[in-house]
């Protein structure tokens, strides 16, 4: 390959390695022949914001939740009803975490674009490793 070439004519000891972003539906959409394409692959990362921007989600904050993404608990009477929220990337990081290990890669979480909410931000990297992610982007 022309990176295995480059590496031989620089005398580089060292390989270098792939680390993928996976920030589009198309992209989710072949994420596991993404992540099985080179055996120099190392690495699965969510592109959050672009992915959303691709599958025209609606998002206020950068890999933050959506207040509008949540049920409702099921009628009892009279009794109120509690509104409980979803995690709208749920879904992709779980599929790309799954890509990833199924192909010896390790999975990275995107952003968390609110700077001011550090204990937001300490939430969604929690769930990314729950999920099994090894880190997150800052």
């Amino acid at each position: 390959t022309l990176v295995t070439q480059v590496e031989a004519a620089v005398k580089r000891k060292k390989r270098i390695g792939f680390e993928l972003i996976i920030e589009t539906a198309l992209g989710m959409a072949n994420v596991d022949a993404c992540a099985a394409a080179s055996p120099r692959n190392e690495s699965l990362h969510f592109g959050v914001a672009d992915y959303a921007a691709s599958t025209k989600a609606r998002t206020t904050v950068i890999g933050g939740p959506h207040a509008d993404y949540g049920v409702l608990t099921d009628k009892d009477g009279d009794a109120p009803r509690d509104y409980h929220w979803g995690d709208m990337w749920h879904y992709a990081i779980s599929r790309m975490v799954v890509a990833a290990r199924a192909n010896g890669l390790r999975p990275v979480d995107g952003p968390f674009g609110d700077f001011s909410d550090p204990e937001g931000y300490k939430a969604q990297a929690n769930r990314a490793g729950v999920l099994g992610c090894e880190g997150k982007w800052a």
